[in-house]
């Protein structure tokens, strides 16, 4: 029976390894999973994560998409804009900003960026909370800061939360996906790097020597299946051999209880960060969908997914009660690794910014966990009518050079106002880009046609 995702998989592959993903960019696909449902792929920001194959297209040079205006008016001529405003126009035509154009399509945001920037360079303060509801520009800060701190020479991971593949409840897991992410620009050529670079220039540099799980590297760092051990790749704890060659190795277990194996593992990847020896200044941990932490799950997770959390803040925050022996600290410990502390260094290195719907009306354990009674708080409200107006001229301006279409003779007050209008129902910043792309493709493809009858 034919499977139409593995025959769309099979075409890009066999067309061309480099994709486009609406959200995402450009990148190109380094492997799949489920039967092709899946692809694997790096992004040009360095990042890599599986995408679905039908949400991505191949890029090919000789193919060019037929504008609406050409189909329906064949003997009109249409100005096709260059590919890139193009691609921008397509990704805002979901109502989401381009990751590689955040810092630049960003207003009204002053004071909630002033508070995450001298975040940055606090000692001592480990985690910030970002609250807003859908549609409030929530993710859009997060990309804003994880651009920012990537600039100012820090080590970033973008964590996705989920409730199956990545919950708190599963330390592991969460782990895998922080060195999947985790990205840094090399000082000397600005280029992004990974995880296997970070690790591979600690162990140069002598830093690894004494960490209980990253020493191995130093005489496996030409074996993948030790690099896949320490990227968290696998459920099974170390690498299966006939000959038993990896059992010397200790184990990364994908137990909920294992909390103090993955803080001293995120504990080390700080500390290496902020060491002079690497040039950076530590290591940002971002973790989108951060409400998962009280979504469904049992009580036996619910208290491992605390856990987990109130022990990596207390890393964060380089509490000296966390150097000692883990099973006198009051927290939930693996037993298989009894003798691993928290945290690795007395300075991890790490930041932590967490994203939230709301804490409004979370369950009485997160209102009382360490997350949300000692962190600060910044909390995004829905943006003004200024900064949604700079929204739109700069909307127009990639539309402009996009489609050849000059709106300076359109009454753009009267387009705008009719655009939150018809937005007004909802606060949610991504509907609201949405219509002012739809609106300009309307003006563009009904000419002579006032505003007040197209827009209805």
């Amino acid at each position: 029976m034919p499977n139409p995702y593995r025959d769309h998989q099979k075409a890009i592959v066999m067309t061309s390894h480099t994709i486009h993903h609406p959200i995402h960019g450009s990148g190109v696909v380094i492997g799949q999973r489920f039967a092709g449902f899946e692809l694997h792929v790096r992004f040009s920001n360095g990042r890599e994560r599986y995408v679905r194959a039908d949400e991505v297209q191949a890029e090919a040079p000789a193919m060019q998409e037929l504008d609406p205006v050409q189909v329906a008016h064949p003997t009109r001529q249409v100005c096709s804009g260059p590919p890139v405003p193009r691609g921008i126009i397509e990704t805002l035509r979901l109502g989401i900003v381009p990751e590689n154009r955040v810092q630049t399509f960003t207003f009204g945001r002053d004071a909630e960026l002033a508070q995450l920037q001298g975040w940055l360079t606090a000692e001592d303060d480990g985690a910030r909370i970002i609250q807003g509801t859908y549609g409030t520009g929530k993710t859009h800060i997060l990309n804003y800061l994880r651009r920012y701190a990537l600039k100012e020479g820090y080590a970033v991971a973008f964590i996705e939360m989920d409730t199956q593949e990545s919950p708190f409840s599963r330390p592991k897991r969460v782990y895998s996906q922080v060195a999947e992410s985790l990205t840094y620009r090399d000082a000397l050529t600005g280029r992004h790097l990974g995880f296997k670079d970070l690790v591979r220039c600690a162990v140069y540099a002598g830093l690894t020597r004494t960490h209980p799980y990253f020493s191995h590297l130093e005489t496996h760092l030409a074996d993948e299946a030790v690099w896949n051990w320490i990227m968290a790749r696998e459920d099974i704890p170390r690498p299966y051999d006939v000959n038993h060659a990896y059992n010397s190795l200790p184990g990364l277990y994908n137990h909920g209880t294992a909390a103090n194996i993955y803080t001293n593992l995120l504990s080390g990847l700080g500390w290496f960060c902020q060491h002079p020896k690497l040039s950076l200044k530590g290591l940002i941990l971002i973790f989108d969908e951060s409400e998962t932490l009280f979504g469904y799950q049992t009580r036996d997770s619910s208290v491992k997914s605390f856990n987990f959390l109130d022990t990596l803040l207390a890393v964060a925050n380089n509490d000296p009660w966390m150097l000692g022996h883990p099973q006198d600290r009051g927290f939930i410990t693996s037993s298989y690794a009894w003798n691993i502390p928290f945290l690795y260094q007395p300075i991890s290195g790490l930041k932590l910014a967490l994203a939230f719907t709301s804490l409004y009306n979370a369950p009485t354990a997160v209102k009382e966990s360490l997350i949300a009674t000692s962190v600060e708080q910044i909390v995004l409200q829905p943006l003004d009518e200024e900064a949604l107006y700079h929204i739109f001229e700069k909307v127009r301006g990639f539309y402009r050079q996009a489609y050849c279409f000059k709106s300076d003779a359109l009454p753009l007050d009267v387009v705008f106002q009719r655009v939150l209008e018809k937005t007004q129902q909802h606060d949610s910043l991504r509907m609201k880009i949405k219509g002012f792309v739809e609106a300009l493709d309307l003006l563009r493809l009904h000419p002579g046609v006032s505003p007040d009858e197209v827009l209805v």
